[in-house]
């Protein structure tokens, strides 16, 4: 017969009402600015309007693009992991 074990789930009964915090808020703003960043020089490059940008300068800043993108996802991921932990997950 199975032992029926019965977690403590108080972290995951704070993530329902999880705070985000100001350093998260300010991460998270500087994502939706590179992402503006990307979409505004992707529509002047490909757009109905494009100007004539050579194929190696897009293919250049895309990939430059991708991996600043990487790192500051990888940058939110780390400092969530330790404010959430610090705050028992009641702060993001």
């Amino acid at each position: 017969m199975c032992k029926v074990v019965n977690l403590n789930l108080t972290n995951t009964k704070n993530v329902e009402e999880v705070t985000i915090g100001e350093s998260t808020k300010r991460l998270l703003r500087c994502k939706a600015m590179l992402s503006d960043i990307f979409t505004e020089v992707n529509d002047i490059c490909d757009g109905k309007d494009a100007m004539n940008v050579r194929d190696d300068m897009v293919n250049a800043f895309n990939s430059s693009f991708s991996d600043l993108n990487a790192s500051l996802v990888e940058i939110m991921a780390d400092a969530m992991d330790y404010v959430s932990v610090e705050k028992s997950y009641k702060v993001m």
